[in-house]
This record gives structure tokens, C-alpha cells and sequence, in this order.
């Protein structure tokens, strides 16, 4: 009598995010950043505490935006591991992503220059607001420098990235980091955003985990805090020096990316290919957020245009 072989059966995939998700997720996100605008700005109007309130402000919004996240995820039942790539990433990669995050502060923000000229033509830019005591400081360089990082990367490098690696790592990336970019709503800085979320996103390719991209967006994010809490000391930092400095770092950011390609390939990853359905749904969606974000280019408009009558009352 011959005795049955029992095979072992093929693994299941994790359930993962579908290509319509996660730009779906990003539509959530900014409509829930304009309804936070809208209501914490006539909070803090009716509070009466003008730029301390801001920065107390974008804390709570900043966290305020795991809601949608973690709530479409539970509600679909997704791992959170696997959606949000927690896993050990090695001491090499976590250093080689810290260096990158302090190498294109200069390049990107030099790719910001010309965008912000034109747009000086229509008015200046908004004044950010400047913590005007030690508490204001330390609330908002957490929010920069941590809860940024913590709450935005697991959405774009985790949910939204996973959603399009059915389409290949490059277009994952680029698509991340577009919605990225689109998310924050700064006309300015669109360009910046862009080159910075395709940067975390090959990082967290490269790595296969969310940790690396983390830290080079918190690496990033400290150079900028540290630029504001002493703009009136770096009067030397002009635009011709970001430029200059940009264009010198340059060769050795691009001799980084050389290394983090050739540090460890990309981890394989089960993908289940798009449906017409996903397609027409994330079409729909992204016209949402180019919409979403004109919405927020008008009012960086309208603050150029109305910030000098509004100096004078």
C-alpha cells in the first residue's frame, strides 16, 4: 500500500493594501487636514493665541492624522507589520539613511529657490511661525522632528508605497512620493517634497524596512528646525549659498545613492497585480488630489496676496 505524501501548502500572502487605497488614504488625509485648518485656525482665532497657538496646534494635527490611517487598516484587516514594513533594519543602513537626510537638505531646498521666486512676484511667503519660549520650542521640534516622521512615514512608505508595488519598485517610489509631496500642500516647496518623498521611498525599497526612512526624515527635518530657531544668526545662509552648498554636496549625496544600491538588494514581496477597478478608482482618486491641492495652492496664494493688508490692521 502506498503512503500519501502530504505536501505542505503554499503560503498566503498578508493581505495588503490595493493600488486604490492608497491614494484614497491620501484624499482622507487631506481632506482632514483642511477641516483641521479650518477649525483649529478659528480655535486659536477665538483663543486669541495667535503663533503659540499654531505651533500647539500642529502637534495634535500632526497626530490627529494616525486616525484615518489606523482605522482603514484595522478595517481591512491588514497586518500591521507587513503594511508598515516593521522589521530590524541593520546598523549600516540606519547610518547610510541619516547621512542622505543631511545631503539633500541643501540640494532640495536649492530646488525650492526658483519656485519660491516666482511666486515672491504675487507676495511673500507666510511667516512660519518661531517658538517664542523654551516650551513652544520643545512642542514644536517633537513635531518636527518626531511625530513628522512617526506618523508619515508609515503612511507613505508603509500603506501607499505597498499600494503601488504591484506596478514595480520605481513607479511605488515615485508615486509615494508625489502624494507626499501633494499632502503638505505647499506650492513652493512641491518640487523639494517630491525629490525628498522619492528619496525615502528607494530607502525603504532598499531596506525593506520603515525604520532607515524614519530617520533620514528626522535627520532632514532637524536641519530645518535648527534653520529656524536661528535664522537671525545664519544671515550668511542666502540663497546664493544654498545654491553653491547644494551644488557642492551634490557628487557626494549622488556617491550615497551609489552605495545604498549596492548595500543590499530589495527584498521580494508577494504583489497582486491591479484590476481595471483599481486603476479607475486611483484615477479618480489622484484627480481628487490634484484638486485638493489647488485648493491648497489658492490659499497660498491668497496669503501672499492678502498678507500685506493684513500687516497694516
Amino acid at each position: 500500500m502506498s503512503e500519501s505524501i502530504l505536501l505542505p501548502e503554499p503560503e498566503t500572502p498578508p493581505k495588503s493594501p490595493r493600488l486604490w487605497e492608497s491614494v484614497g488614504l491620501v484624499v482622507v488625509q487631506m481632506l482632514t487636514l483642511l477641516v483641521l485648518l479650518v477649525a483649529l485656525g478659528a480655535l486659536n482665532a477665538v483663543l486669541q493665541l495667535g503663533q503659540s497657538g499654531l505651533i500647539y496646534f500642529s502637534f495634535f494635527g500632526e497626530i490627529l492624522l494616525l486616525v484615518p490611517l489606523l482605522g482603514w487598516v484595522f478595517l481591512r484587516g491588514f497586518s500591521l507589520r507587513e503594511t508598515f514594513a516593521l522589521r530590524p533594519a541593520s546598523a549600516k543602513m540606519i547610518l547610510l539613511a541619516a547621512a542622505l537626510g543631511a545631503l539633500v537638505w541643501f540640494p532640495a531646498n536649492a530646488a525650492a529657490l526658483p519656485f519660491e521666486w516666482l511666486l515672491s512676484k504675487i507676495g511673500a511667503a507666510p511667516e512660519v511661525p518661531t517658538p517664542q519660549t523654551t516650551m513652544q520650542a520643545v512642542i514644536l521640534g517633537v513635531t518636527i522632528i518626531f511625530a513628522a516622521p512617526l506618523v508619515e512615514e508609515p503612511m507613505f512608505r508603509g500603506f501607499v508605497l505597498h499600494g503601488w508595488l504591484p506596478v514595480g519598485g520605481g513607479a511605488a517610489a515615485l508615486a509615494s512620493g508625489v502624494l507626499f509631496g501633494m499632502l503638505h500642500g505647499q506650492l513652493a516647496q512641491l518640487v523639494s517634497l517630491v525629490i525628498v518623498g522619492v528619496l525615502l521611498g528607494v530607502v525603504a525599497l532598499r531596506s525593506g524596512s520603515i525604520f532607515p526612512p524614519m530617520v533620514l526624515h528626522a535627520v532632514f527635518n532637524l536641519l530645518s528646525f535648527v534653520t529656524l530657531l536661528n535664522q537671525n544668526r545664519l544671515d550668511w545662509l542666502s540663497d546664493v549659498a544654498v545654491l553653491e552648498i547644494g551644488a557642492v554636496v551634490l557628487p557626494l549625496f549622488i556617491w550615497m545613492l551609489v552605495l545604498l544600491w549596492r548595500s543590499t538588494p530589495p527584498p521580494k514581496r508577494p504583489a497582486v497585480s491591479p484590476t481595471d477597478t483599481d486603476w479607475v478608482l486611483a484615477a479618480v482618486g489622484g484627480f481628487l488630489v490634484v484638486g485638493l491641492f489647488g485648493v491648497f495652492a489658492v490659499l497660498d496664494i491668497l496669503s501672499r496676496l492678502l498678507s500685506p493688508m493684513l500687516g497694516g490692521v
